[in-house]
């Protein structure tokens, strides 16, 4: 579940994430992601992307809108490479795909999450 809202007269957009999932050997729900994300313009003509963890961990990427409905945001972790994010916006629908890069041509997907508007 994310839920998404604009600050400061529409300048800022937030995003409070929480995801869930199920053991299937007993039915119980688990968090998986705890998130909360600040996303601003900056005056270069990219996006702020400030993203802070439940689990302390914090990060600041940048992103593009690439068209009309579709933002990339990517960031560098050592060790990884780069991590890229890519949201695609269809109606009431929000696709967001993630993959990671350790030369910037290979890219290797590990994360996918679908929403509907509610």
């Amino acid at each position: 579940m994310e839920n998404i809202g604009w600050k400061a007269g529409g300048l800022l957009m937030t995003i409070d994430g929480m995801g869930t999932a199920r053991n299937p050997s007993n039915g119980k729900e688990r968090s998986v992601h705890n998130a909360f994300t600040v996303v601003s313009y900056d005056r270069a003509g990219g996006y702020r992307w400030e993203a802070y963890l439940s689990t302390g961990q914090s990060t600041v990427a940048h992103g593009h809108l690439e068209s009309a409905n579709t933002f990339v945001w990517e960031m560098e972790i050592p060790q990884m490479g780069t991590m890229r994010y890519t949201i695609k916006i269809n109606g009431n629908k929000w696709d967001e795909t993630g993959a990671r890069s350790t030369n910037g041509k290979k890219w290797i997907p590990f994360f996918g999450m679908a929403l509907t508007r509610q």
